[in-house]
């Protein structure tokens, strides 16, 4: 195997190991995408539609001072009411999947490779 090939190899397996354990360990390079799954959260649409003391009104201040407010999202605030996230069961395991790969990455580049027999021509 070529030596960019088995560089390539170890560098990929290093990222993969550290993304793994960055989310065995608190999730700081970001949630993953095994650790939580969107379902449905039992309400109607029609329920999701009722306005709640969360919202935020699409515009704010008074006479000619009217401002477009810009944490107004209606379309996230309609979807966060009809869906919720679950954490995903084993997936801590999942995780420790992830860092073994990694290693077993690191340690198929990392091996060191046979010498050829010199040729005799």
């Amino acid at each position: 195997m070529r030596a960019s090939v088995r560089l390539a190899l170890v560098v990929l397996g290093l990222a993969v190991a550290v993304y793994g354990t960055a989310s065995l360990t608190g999730g700081w390079l970001g949630t993953p995408p095994w650790w939580t799954k969107v379902v449905p959260s039992g309400l109607s649409d029609w329920e999701a539609g009722l306005s709640g003391p969360e919202d935020e009104p699409p515009f704010f201040g008074f006479g000619n001072n009217i401002r477009e407010n810009p944490k107004y999202d209606p379309v996230s605030q309609y979807f966060n009411r009809l869906w919720r996230t679950d954490p995903v069961p084993g997936r801590e395991w999942i995780s420790g999947g992830v860092v073994a790969a990694g290693a077993a990455l690191v340690g198929f580049g990392a091996w060191p490779r046979r010498r050829r027999p010199p040729t005799t021509t």
